[in-house]
């Protein structure tokens, strides 16, 4: 939850853009939830041609951080409904193979 209402999925992207233009062109951004990477930012796990062809897109800069892992069947909420926690392991082994 947010006191600033951060967590509405126009004000998330607001934030992504302004990370990912801030940071150099060779650094990357991570983020903890599987479900903004796959419903407010990128539906389709970028595809290895993308991902490793210079210039790297904002989503090829993009990676996943689980900070934590193994906490409880969620992981501290990470994977938040967990009836969707299957479609977000599948979007995830997608994303770095």
């Amino acid at each position: 939850s947010s006191s600033n209402d951060l967590t509405s999925e126009a004000n998330k992207r607001r934030i992504y853009d302004a990370l990912i233009a801030a940071v150099p062109a060779d650094r990357m951004v991570q983020l903890r939830y599987p479900f903004d990477l796959m419903d407010v930012f990128y539906p389709a796990p970028v595809e290895s041609e993308q991902a490793y062809n210079l210039p790297q897109t904002p989503q090829a800069r993009t990676g996943f951080h689980n900070d934590c892992f193994l906490a409880s069947d969620t992981d501290s909420g990470t994977y938040w409904p967990i009836e969707r926690r299957d479609e977000a392991y599948n979007y995830l082994t997608s994303m770095t193979q």
